[in-house]
Parts: C-alpha cells; structure tokens; sequence
C-alpha cells in the first residue's frame, strides 16, 4: 500500500548491501535483478518496491511474472497499513494519495486495496505496519545481519538494537507497541537479507 513504510524497508535492505529500485517498471524488472550481462550473475542481493504507480503495474499477473524469472527465488512482501493510520500519514506529510490526486486520500486507499488485493493474497510475507516505527525496524534488521557477520559480537549487536529502540520509549517518541512492532519488521527484514 503507498504510504505503508515501502521506502523505509528499501532503505533498511540498502544499508545492508542490497540493490535496491522503487517504483521500477514491470517491463525491467528481469534486467534488474539478473544485473550486468557482463557478469553470470547478481553479486548482491536485489530487492524491488512496487506499488500502482510502477509503470506496467498489474497485481494479478505480477506474482506469476516474478515467479517466472529464472535463476532466483522471489519473494513478495506486501506492507499494508491501516485506512486510518495511512489518512494520518498522508496528512501529516500533505501528500496527496496517488489514485487520488483531485480527490480525498481514503478514496485513493480504497482504490489501492481493491487493485492490490490479488497481490497481497500471493504473498510470502504481509507485515501490517499500522504501528511500526523505522527506527526499531532498522535497527533490530541491522543487529540481524551484524549478528550473522560477527557472531561472536551478538551481545553488542542486541544491546546496541535494543538502546536504539528503547531510546525512542523513552523521550516520548513512540509507544511501546510501536517500537515491538518495528522490531518484528527488521527481524523479518534483517532475515530476508541474510537469507539472501
């Protein structure tokens, strides 16, 4: 869904060492991620956001599209939000929503969640990130991949991750259950990369 956190999750798989693309055309798509024709393969992993606005964009063939390219094993994470935390969201950023450039956002959601619906029921992974922050989820996806790098440097990778999250608590930043929920996204990311 725009507006669900797609540029926070980019962001955090880009700091770990992925190629990332937002809003790439569908028809690009086999080029992006099989990379230089020059190497055999992709030396890093690739991620890509979509949304409707990807030029191309269609939610029911998508699924089969990225299933079909050879020599990598796909996987669609869809990020959903709540129609009430994404009207916030927009009205704080005074972002209009982009199926509604003339109209209010809510028609633009609505919209947006009929379109996606095939999309969202083919994929591996949903995170609803009605009440995730970015600074846990980043940080927890960090302390994940740091901790497959320098296993031995485990407990400095937690404590940094959990001061990090903790420290939004405690200058009235978030919720407890927001920064919960912004962990479990970068446990689910940080596991995507390293996985990857």
């Amino acid at each position: 869904m725009s507006g669900a956190g797609k540029s926070s999750v980019l962001d955090a798989l880009e700091d770990m060492g992925w190629d990332c693309v937002d809003n790439l055309p569908v028809s690009l798509l086999g080029s992006f991620v099989h990379g230089d024709e020059a190497q055999e393969c992709r030396l890093v992993p690739a991620a890509v956001g979509m949304d409707v606005r990807s030029r191309g964009f269609d939610a029911a063939s998508l699924p089969s599209l990225i299933r079909s390219i050879q020599g990598v094993r796909g996987e669609i994470l869809y990020l959903d939000c709540s129609g009430t935390e994404l009207m916030r969201r927009y009205n704080e950023t005074r972002r209009r929503h982009p199926l509604a450039p003339d109209r209010p956002a809510e028609d633009g959601i609505a919209r947006e969640r009929d379109m996606t619906a095939p999309l969202r029921n083919a994929a591996d992974s949903i995170i609803d990130t009605t009440d995730l922050t970015p600074t846990a989820a980043m940080s927890t996806a960090a302390a994940i991949v740091l901790i497959e790098a320098r296993p031995s440097l485990a407990p400095v990778w937690v404590a940094m991750a959990a001061a990090m999250a903790a420290s939004r608590v405690y200058v009235g930043a978030h919720h407890t259950s927001d920064v919960a929920a912004g962990v479990a996204l970068g446990a689910v990311t940080g596991t995507i990369a390293v996985s990857a």
